[in-house]
């Protein structure tokens, strides 16, 4: 049993299909093409996890940075939590 509903895309809408799927291909390339480098991001992201899961800073992880960049890191993990 099929339960498919087939749906006519409009010029502007294969368009746009064909446009980001270029744009998310080139962004892709470019970014597995780029050197890796010490990966701070990575870290900012563990630590801003480990406070917005209620862990602290010094007592439960080592921390490389001041805190307080990792309490405004972990803001956004607040809002919506991973």
């Amino acid at each position: 049993m099929k339960s498919g509903v087939k749906m006519k895309l409009s010029k502007e809408q294969k368009f746009d299909i064909v446009y980001y799927f270029v744009i998310s291909f080139f962004t892709l390339f470019s970014v597995l093409n780029a050197q890796l480098g010490d990966i701070d991001e990575l870290w900012n992201f563990i630590e801003a996890r480990n406070i917005s899961l209620g862990l602290f800073p010094y007592r439960d992880f080592n921390i490389v940075a001041t805190p307080l960049s990792m309490f405004v890191n972990s803001i956004a993990l607040l809002i919506k939590p991973t």
